[in-house]
């Protein structure tokens, strides 16, 4: 209600527009938006993180038995041994961490390489009257700028951060089960299961937040793109700080939304971290009267229990982050749904050309090629009459129509006049002559 309210209070009815608009669409995260996110880039390069991950937590508990084993053998400690394999795994871990955060930067770089083309080919053949009729400039503007960065970015980052903390997790796993009991893996199950409901629970509002904070950034880059087209008219009319008042509005209502997702982000943790210190301390009074030989151990359990904890914090949060990201290419990928003009027959083969891989200037050059047969077609057959038979026409799908029941023949090489008052349907015509309406 009260973001209801916020909203209306802004005056322009542009900026108004943008919002309304874009809190009706649907931006659901799911499995198969995920999949659609993997193949529009270099999908093979996802395995690369994965193989680091596995890889890392066989280095990572062959590393902990190697220190266990040097630690507790009754034989002299070989401090070279022990600086050699350090040395190894240290450098190990380095090389498997730049690996992974490299290849997945790359993927993240052909992903929006790829959704961008695709998305300037598909607004550079959509219809005028149904779609940019529909979508203010703002609205375009916003998912090709802050959305597509946070494509190019902060989702490839975040999948790395997910396979490191997930490899983290399983050797912390490993660790308390070795020193204390089986039977812990049922506490750590439920205190998962706890955790993941939890996140279940805050990621819905998590994600009406980050959606209302990427809608809210739309109307500010309107009220820009029209200060900057319409600064003469601005100027002449001294109308300034209208201008000013409206982008304080909306740059305020961006900035209540990015508060409210912050908060609702630092809720999370601090839930998580309650639930956390409500877990170790149980489990540790189970384990010490389980078996109170436990008690040698204890204090490395109590270490990587903690441990444990904050890398699950660590691990749904990586998860939020995602999903949040994620609202970004829900948004983008809704302009690759985007029809064509109905006139436009070939547009859908080359929009399939393009996502086999033809690069750009061959789709040009394809384009080229069918204007120039048709122009040749036009100069070959020079006799041709333009004829409107009870033509009809609206700039949207009510019955308000601008053109009502035309009828016109235009002869080859007749030459005719349109005139009319303001308002008459002189444009709206001329318009229909260059298959502007659908």
């Amino acid at each position: 209600e009260s973001v209801n309210m916020n909203i209306s209070s802004v005056s322009n009815d542009v900026s108004r527009l943008n919002i309304e608009s874009e809190l009706k669409e649907k931006n659901s995260i799911n499995i198969s938006l995920i999949l659609k996110y993997i193949r529009m880039g270099k999908s093979w390069l996802v395995l690369i993180p994965l193989f680091s991950m596995i890889t890392y937590i066989v280095l990572s508990i062959y590393r902990y038995e190697f220190f266990n084993n040097m630690t507790n053998s009754k034989n002299v400690f070989n401090s070279h041994l022990f600086i050699k394999v350090s040395l190894i795994m240290e450098t190990s871990f380095v090389f498997l961490g730049t690996i992974r955060g490299f290849s997945m930067f790359i993927m993240g770089y052909f992903i929006s390489k790829n959704i961008m083309t695709r998305i300037i080919f598909k607004l550079s053949h959509a219809s005028y009257i149904s779609f940019f009729n529909k979508n203010p400039i703002g609205k375009i503007l916003n998912k090709l700028s802050d959305d597509i960065e946070i494509i190019d970015r902060n989702i490839p980052g975040n999948i790395s951060f997910f396979f490191n903390m997930v490899g983290n997790m399983i050797v912390s796993i490993y660790i308390m089960i070795y020193h204390s009991s089986i039977i812990l893996v049922l506490f750590i199950g439920i205190y998962f299961y706890i955790v993941f409901n939890l996140q279940r629970y805050f990621v819905q509002a998590y994600k009406h937040f980050t959606n209302l904070n990427s809608i809210s950034k739309t109307p500010v880059f309107q009220i820009l793109t029209d200060s900057i087209n319409g600064s003469l008219e601005l100027r002449t009319s001294n109308n300034k700080n209208y201008v000013i008042k409206q982008m304080y509005q909306n740059v305020d209502l961006n900035m209540s939304s990015l508060i409210l997702l912050s908060g609702s982000g630092q809720w999370f943790r601090i839930q998580v971290t309650i639930l956390s210190l409500l877990f170790i301390i149980p489990c540790i009074l189970f384990l010490l009267i389980l078996n109170s030989d436990y008690k040698t151990s204890l204090p490395l359990v109590i270490s990587v229990l903690t441990t444990y904890m904050d890398r699950i914090i660590y691990f749904m949060n990586s998860i939020n982050a995602l999903e949040k990201y994620f609202v970004s290419f829900a948004r983008c990928e809704m302009l690759l749904n985007v029809p064509f003009e109905n006139n436009l027959f070939y547009a859908d083969k080359l929009y399939n050309k393009l996502k086999e891989g033809s690069s750009t200037s061959e789709l040009i050059k394809f384009e080229n090629k069918i204007y120039v047969d048709k122009r040749d077609n036009a100069q070959a057959n020079q006799q041709g009459n333009i004829v409107f038979t009870n033509f009809f026409a609206s700039y949207d799908s009510s019955d308000k129509y601008v053109l009502k029941n035309i009828n016109i023949e235009i002869l080859h090489g007749q030459k005719i006049g349109v005139i009319g008052r303001t308002g008459a349907g002189k444009s709206s015509l001329v318009s229909a002559l260059t298959l502007l309406f659908d």
